[in-house]
């Protein structure tokens, strides 16, 4: 069951990149990082051959691994692929 709350940025064939909303209430993205991946590869994309980026209440970006849906932990990213991801963030934030 998803008890955390984010936004979803953007799906590719490679990766989809959400945000943590950091709502009162809810669990954090990182706390509930099982339940996100089941949630996103049941709701939204297809996991078998895509990334999951996220943006924590920090505004850190870092890698929520995953096997076919199952989560697997975290992975930081390059500071050249935090860039690239923020980027993707910065033009949504305000929709």
């Amino acid at each position: 069951m998803l008890t955390s709350s984010f936004k979803t940025h953007i799906v590719t064939d490679l990766f989809v990149l959400i945000s943590d909303e950091d709502r009162e209430g809810f669990r954090s993205v990182t706390n509930d990082a099982q339940a996100v991946i089941a949630y996103i590869h049941h709701n939204i994309a297809d996991l078998r051959v895509r990334r999951v980026y996220y943006q924590d209440s920090m505004g850190n970006i870092d890698e929520l691994k995953h096997r076919g849906g199952v989560s697997a932990g975290f992975a930081p990213c390059s500071d050249s692929k935090r860039q690239y991801l923020q980027s993707l963030i910065e033009p949504n934030s305000e929709s």
